[in-house]
């Protein structure tokens, strides 16, 4: 249970609490990618978990994505084109000193 005296009862407001959360816990421990890799997990399966419901259910805008006949593109295959597509362009750009990892004896940057 958490104990709020009375002058500070006054003066507490959730967006200050929460804003100081973010600036102690989130940004000062450097945890932001990690909270935003997060915050896109849920988003997404919350998201994908609502359209297959729909779809299931015969409404929404991909209600007739599933069919007994005809074409169907399985949602893996875009990814798997993709995926190729970006390896191939990152083999084919060839190297860079931005992607090399510096050995034992290179100076680092300033």
């Amino acid at each position: 249970m958490i104990l709020i005296n009375a002058v500070n009862a006054a003066d507490w407001s959730p967006a200050e609490s929460l804003s100081h959360w973010w600036d102690r816990d989130i940004e000062g421990a450097h945890k932001l990618p990690l909270m935003l890799s997060f915050i896109a997990f849920v988003l997404t399966f919350a998201i994908t978990r609502t359209v297959a419901r729909l779809i299931r259910a015969g409404r929404g805008p991909f209600h007739d994505n599933v069919t007994t006949s005809g074409v169907h593109v399985h949602h893996a295959i875009p990814g798997i084109v993709l995926l190729t597509v970006g390896a191939f362009m990152a083999v084919g750009a060839g190297t860079s000193t931005a992607w090399r990892v510096p050995d034992a004896t290179t100076p680092p940057r300033a």
